[in-house]
């Protein structure tokens, strides 16, 4: 009987075997069928059925890196990002020398604001393959994010050393040069960058950005004028162009920009905005009545499109203001504060109408938020100068005094003969105050 056994046993186990292989090559086919059907749903846009599609590969092969990395992407694109990071550590434990699941959770933890340890997974990927330019350029811009400038310009400088020529490499180098403080080197670099590359329009914004930083005004509109000929289809260029020869005093130039923009771009609120805004510069400068009706005019149109600027509503309180009515701007100026992102403007604006309201109060809170705003951004020397009086006209002697103090303070680094017969005037007002 033995001898019959034993090839029994054998002939079973070759049996089993052939199961098992035939079992394995069936679930490797379908695994593969299913990642590529996965891939084939997000080219064609069809994000549920990619994920669909890469969840049975992985109910398959529950140990394959790739779907997990895959489906990681479809999350975020979706906005499922805790379901991304849970597939992505996943991939990470898989293959813990492989460098792309360390990399894409550092790229995880920057896109969402974790600067920090973002840095450290880039330094594992930097770790596992140390001859990768992307990997330092990315370390670089977390570094940048989490305020190390010192340590970007070392990891910079590692992705230039492999790839001397990446155009990536040399703009984050910029970035880190003006993180520094070296304004000059960064427009030297900028300059070398957009000779080579001159329709990068990164560069070109860095450009303008540095050179009215270094009060290069001509530069700055050259540059955002170039981006509005390699953009022309984005009407936030001819904002930016227009906002800069407003600022050069170039305001004919501006209006005839934007007048050109709104002929193609009709119902554009920046556009609006910003016209409507430039009108409003002309007719406080030159008081003239025309130019208050044509900023009335594409004000209201800018604040009728849907969810209207901060600006627009100020500027909108400012031209009611002018037109005398002084209800209807405390009106548009407390909706301008009241939209976020706020313009500082708006709240000097309102305590301006406040005050011609008689209402001390409500002036002094508007001028107190707008000095808290903007903080130590800009001198407030005539802010604490008003802050000063209405807190005497109220009665609050520790606030008139603190303002007081400030504005004595600020007012040794741009003093003036009007600000100091204010001062002296005041100071006796504060000294004999009960």
């Amino acid at each position: 009987m033995r001898r019959y056994a034993t090839p029994l046993l054998v002939g079973l186990s070759l049996l089993l075997a052939l199961a098992v292989a035939y079992s394995t090559i069936t679930a490797d086919r379908a695994f593969v069928r299913l990642v590529a059907a996965g891939d084939d749903a997000v080219q064609r846009g069809e994000q549920a059925e990619a994920l669909e599609a890469y969840s049975g590969a992985l109910a398959l092969l529950p140990e394959a890196v790739a779907p997990y990395l895959k489906r990681a992407r479809l999350y975020q694109s979706t906005g499922q990002a805790d379901l991304a990071l849970r597939d992505l550590r996943r991939a990470a434990e898989l293959d813990p020398l492989a460098t792309r699941p360390v990399e894409w959770l550092g790229d995880w933890h920057l896109a969402n604001e974790r600067a920090v340890r973002a840095v450290d997974y880039y330094r594992k990927a930097t770790a596992i393959e140390d001859r990768n330019e992307r990997l330092y350029i990315k370390l670089a811009s977390a570094h940048l994010q989490s305020e190390r400038p010192d340590e970007a310009l070392a990891a910079i400088d590692r992705a230039l050393a492999l790839q001397p020529a990446s155009a990536e490499a040399r703009y984050v180098k910029t970035l880190v040069l003006l993180a520094r403080g070296q304004d000059l080197d960064a427009l030297a670099a900028l300059e070398d960058l957009a000779s080579v590359q001159p329709g990068h329009t990164p560069t070109r914004e860095a450009l303008a950005a540095v050179s009215e930083s270094l009060g290069d005004y001509r530069r700055a509109v050259d540059e955002l004028s170039a981006l509005s000929v390699l953009e022309p289809e984005r009407p936030s260029r001819a904002v930016a162009v227009a906002l800069a020869m407003t600022r050069v005093g170039r305001e004919a130039d501006a209006l005839d920009v934007l007048e050109r923009a709104r002929d193609r771009f009709p119902s554009d609120a920046d556009v609006l905005t910003t016209l409507g805004h430039a009108w409003l510069v002309r007719a406080e400068r030159t008081a003239d009545r025309e130019a208050l009706q044509k900023a009335s005019t594409f004000v209201a149109l800018a604040t009728t499109q849907p969810s209207p600027s901060s600006v627009a509503l100020s500027d909108l309180g400012r031209i009611r203001q002018l037109q005398g009515d002084l209800d209807g701007a405390a009106a548009s100026l407390e909706r301008a504060i009241a939209t976020s992102p706020v313009t500082p403007d708006a709240y000097l604006r309102l305590a301006t109408v406040r005050e011609r309201q008689k209402e001390s109060a409500a002036a002094r809170g508007a001028l107190e938020a707008y000095a808290a705003l903007v903080g130590d951004r800009a001198p407030l020397v005539q802010v604490s100068l008003r802050l000063t009086e209405l807190c005497l006209a109220l009665g609050d002697l520790p606030g008139a005094r603190k303002w007081f103090d400030r504005a004595q303070s600020e007012s040794a680094a741009s003093p003036s003969t009007e600000t100091d017969a204010r001062l002296t005037s005041l100071r006796s007002r504060v000294a004999l105050a009960p």
